[in-house]
């Protein structure tokens, strides 16, 4: 039962992968440009300068590349997806 859910759940994720390869356009996140936003907003919550970040659910790196676009300083980046 729990194997049927499981796929039924990764089914777009994969298809997205299969037309697009892994990247962006596979997290289905909408668009860079909303992305972009909503990282500038945890970044306006929460300073990270000097902090140890774990991005759990990363996809392909995108916060970890839009921290060091960003020029922020963290202490270490451990992305997990």
């Amino acid at each position: 039962m729990a194997d049927s859910r499981s796929d039924e759940v990764l089914r777009p994720y994969r298809e997205a992968v299969e037309r697009h390869g892994p990247g962006f356009e596979a997290t289905l996140w909408g668009s860079r440009e909303a992305q972009r936003l909503r990282f500038d907003v945890m970044l306006d919550l929460a300073p990270l300068d000097g902090c140890s970040i774990a991005d759990v659910g990363c996809g392909p790196g995108g916060f970890a590349t839009h921290l060091l676009e960003r020029d922020v300083s963290f202490d270490r980046y451990l992305g997990l997806d």
